[in-house]
């Protein structure tokens, strides 16, 4: 029998109460003898890797030993770790760092047993590695002692790399889309259509968020038996499902914190239909964000001992969840019925990612928070969610068609701007009926004769003339 599964709602006021064993269990990690998976806890001092949490998932062919001597060949010591595993067909989504041959070419037959073991585990017929980087980027890399897989050396393992730049040239982005959006609503000087989009093709935000959602597909499709991107929508457990063909993917960028849960957070949405939901999404927030260590303090400035906020010259700050947060609003532009979920809870995250409020996104990394008592000090940002819990709903969503796989078209012109307006003035009226008392537009509502687009960059919200940017 089904085992119950409690109301959004309740779900979402367990707060701090992530359970990765619970999680991985509904995905058949059960600790059964004989399963290829077991859960680890070699962690638990944060003695391997003091950015990993305390439990992992990891082949249970693989020993103490084994993932330790792997882990020195990781960099950071990020070593490879299951995330998802497809319940009906065994195939995996795995992630680490990049691993350290230098120019030397160096070997580590233990990381090499690694990935074998997770391709067995998967019952996979290969491993596709999705190096995140450009891959002059990869090999630039390896004149400082790192690198990437040599697929000699790594049998049935096969390489792509996806293109995708660095924090940097993500935050150079961002700046340049601020001043587009600046000089767009500057009364004094007005742009015309055409200079607008020039000057927003300019910034390439939107191609970083389309490179993302293209790899995304490009992992869905590693993943299915037969490729799947011809079609707008498939069954989870059928595309996946039986056995044979496909294969399992591991994914990593340079250290494995940035574009590596990108990518993997992505893939995770267009594949299970639980991580559309509101419980879903949290844990997969919590899993693959906060518990793999995403470093939240230094890309957005959240300091445990300091003020709050990103700071201007920070060499470290970037809109790595901002762009994750973007491109889940693609989907929900292109598959309105397919989240429980709204853009409402979106442009929460995206404040309160930054703002401080809440404990959930302080510090770098899982052993930060629990040395700092964060449980016991400090709000999770699910309890708030839970409070207003109306406000969030999607009035479209079809929970009859969650057994699907999502298939967005990345290309740039099916993509939009973080706008509200574009759902529609029913589905606004939906919201505001859900929620009356939220000025959706704030005071900008009343003076304009159209409703405007509304990006919120950075928690702030810009707004846009709608006779610039419609």
């Amino acid at each position: 029998a089904a085992t119950p599964v409690p109301g959004p709602r309740s779900a979402l006021r367990t707060g701090w109460r992530y359970d990765a064993k619970e999680e991985f269990a509904r995905m058949g990690v059960n600790g059964v003898s004989g399963n290829p998976w077991r859960m680890t806890t070699l962690n638990n001092e944060y003695s391997v890797c003091g950015s990993y949490p305390r439990t992992l998932c990891v082949p249970s062919r693989c020993t103490k030993e084994l993932l330790q001597t792997c882990a020195k060949f990781r960099s950071k010591g990020r070593f490879p770790a299951m995330v998802w595993r497809c319940p009906s067909s065994g195939r995996t989504l795995s992630r680490c760092s990049q691993p350290l041959p230098g120019l030397r070419s160096l070997r580590c037959r233990e990381d090499e047993e690694v990935l074998a073991a997770i391709r067995e585990a998967s019952g996979s017929e290969r491993l596709e590695i999705f190096d995140c980087r450009p891959k002059v980027n990869a090999m630039m890399h390896t004149a400082m002692g790192a690198g990437y897989e040599c697929e000699a050396h790594y049998e049935k393992c096969h390489v792509t790399f996806c293109g995708i730049p660095n924090v940097h040239a993500m935050r150079d982005s961002l700046e340049k889309l601020r001043s587009v959006l600046a000089r767009c609503r500057d009364d004094g000087r007005p742009w015309g259509e055409m200079h607008y989009l020039s000057a927003l093709e300019a910034s390439q935000w939107l191609e970083h968020v389309r490179s993302i959602l293209t790899a995304g597909l490009q992992i869905v499709d590693a993943l299915s038996p037969t490729p799947t991107t011809t079609s707008p929508t498939g069954s989870f457990f059928g595309s996946l499902g039986g056995s044979g063909g496909g294969s399992s993917v591991l994914v990593h960028c340079s250290d494995g914190w940035d574009r590596t849960t990108q990518l993997c957070s992505v893939a995770q949405l267009l594949l299970d239909p639980f991580y559309r939901t509101f419980r879903g999404f949290a844990t997969l927030v919590e899993k693959d964000w906060l518990s793999m260590g995403h470093k939240f303090a230094d890309r957005c400035g959240n300091s445990l001992t300091g003020p709050v906020g990103p700071s201007a010259t920070s060499n470290e700050t970037a809109p790595i969840f901002v762009q994750f947060l973007c491109a889940v609003h693609q989907l929900l532009e292109q598959f309105p019925d397919a989240f429980e979920f709204n853009v409402r809870l979106l442009r929460f995250l995206l404040k309160h990612h930054l703002s401080g409020r809440f404990g959930t996104f302080l510090g770098n990394s899982d052993k930060e928070r629990v040395e700092a008592g964060l449980v016991d000090r400090t709000e999770s940002i699910w309890d708030a969610v839970a409070a207003k819990f109306g406000k969030y709903c999607n009035p479209r969503y079809r929970p009859e068609g969650t057994t699907k796989v999502l298939q967005p078209d990345p290309s740039v012109e099916k993509l939009v701007v973080w706008t509200l307006d574009r759902y529609g003035p029913g589905y606004e009226r939906q919201l505001q009926e859900r929620d009356a008392d939220i000025d959706l537009f704030g005071s900008h509502q009343a003076s304009s004769s159209g409703p405007p687009h509304v990006i919120w960059i950075g928690g702030v919200p810009t707004v846009l003339n709608p006779g610039y940017c419609s």
